[in-house]
């Protein structure tokens, strides 16, 4: 009988223990199913609410500064599309590439850069060529230096990857590779654009004359006024922290704005991703590829709207360039000198670079003895299926 008793008394706790440890896991798996199957919707609505302050952050402030950096420095379309442009959307890449690897400890960094490689090639130059007012004439130059940079690029990265691991040399290469591409840019800029600085000086005037700085005003008509109160909480605060353009701080509007965009990013993708429930390297690829691409998928647009199609393309290309030679390997470098060891790499990811290589490959191999490649809305319409 004693021994009945000591046994109760020696189980009961263990009991207990595993009752509550079963009631904490059910509690989780309704939490998750709660998550995945009505919250969701709120999810979905913070991914749209962010995709407008995304739109709102680029079509006001972002591409207006380019165009005055642009036309301070002198500089033709498909270069400035190729650096600023590029590099300002390439923000939200490299701030995954930051998480990713000094908090997350996760390679979900090179499958974000390989998915929205893919994003920017197909989807983004396609929209362009489906949104465009007018047939886009390309030239081939632009096209062809991006895309013999970028697979330089991409070479680079199968060769460093075949020990399984980056080396601090083999990031310092990879930027030494973006510095090249930008001083071979600056001096074809400096041959081959001396004849049409004034023409853009002036068509760029025109341009000022048109934008308006963005208001706070009132709106009159009940429909405005309902936007206006919808979109407040994102005007607000970019009115608050960015001057305006058209003044001399144009600079830190540029910085200011691929700030926001960061933000704005980030939070998108990761009230989508919260909820789907997919590794992290299918995620990288998909949902964060394409959510960090939306701003050059909103800028590219916006600029192949005006007519400046060399510009749109040399922007998703020069994004791609960046993201693999500075943004990941930045953010490599960074990693060896304040954690004292190499990023080792998975098999996904060779595969992953080598795959894209293939696709740049097959789908933007210029042809130099074309002058000029149209860009017809048929042809935009194939590329994102």
């Amino acid at each position: 009988m004693r021994s009945v008793r000591w046994l109760v008394r020696f189980c009961r706790p263990i009991a207990q223990s595993h009752m509550t440890f079963l009631m904490c896991l059910e509690e989780l798996i309704l939490k998750n199913h709660l998550k995945r199957g009505g919250a969701v919707v709120l999810h979905m609505f913070g991914m749209i609410y962010m995709f407008i302050a995304l739109a709102i952050v680029c079509d006001e402030f972002f591409v207006p500064a380019l165009t005055v950096i642009t036309e301070k420095l002198a500089i033709s379309d498909d270069v400035a599309g190729a650096t600023f442009m590029a590099a300002g959307g390439s923000a939200p890449e490299l701030f995954t590439s930051v998480i990713g690897v000094f908090i997350s400890h996760s390679n979900v960094g090179i499958g974000t850069i390989v998915g929205s490689a893919v994003f920017n090639i197909l989807f983004v130059i396609g929209m362009c060529a489906v949104f465009s007012k007018e047939i886009l004439n390309l030239t081939w130059w632009p096209l062809f230096r991006d895309v013999f940079f970028y697979i330089v690029g991409l070479i680079m990265l199968i060769i460093f990857f075949l020990d399984n691991y980056i080396m601090y040399w083999e990031s310092i290469s990879l930027l030494l590779a973006y510095a090249t591409y930008v001083l071979f840019m600056n001096i074809c800029c400096c041959c081959c654009c001396c004849g049409t600085e004034a023409g853009e000086m002036l068509a760029g005037e025109e341009d000022d004359e048109e934008d308006q700085p963005l208001s706070l005003s009132w709106p009159e008509s009940k429909r405005k006024r309902f936007t206006y109160l919808l979109i407040l909480p994102i005007v607000f605060p970019l009115w608050m922290t960015l001057p305006d353009v058209r003044k001399k701080f144009f600079p830190i509007t540029f910085l200011g704005a691929i700030c926001w965009i960061a933000g704005f990013s980030y939070l998108m993708v990761w009230w989508v991703g919260e909820t789907i429930g997919i590794t992290e390297e299918i995620m990288g690829l998909t949902i964060l590829a394409a959510g960090t691409s939306i701003p050059d998928l909103i800028t590219s647009v916006i600029v192949a709207r005006r007519g400046l199609g060399d510009m749109a393309v040399s922007s998703s290309v020069g994004s791609n360039i960046f993201d693999i030679t500075v943004g990941y390997a930045y953010v490599l470098l960074f990693k060896k000198l304040i954690l004292l060891f190499a990023l080792s790499i998975t098999q996904f990811t060779r595969f992953c670079i080598r795959a894209l290589v293939s696709c740049v490959y097959n789908v933007q191999s210029p042809k130099p003895a074309c002058l000029c490649f149209p860009g017809y809305r048929s042809h935009g319409c194939c590329t994102p299926l």
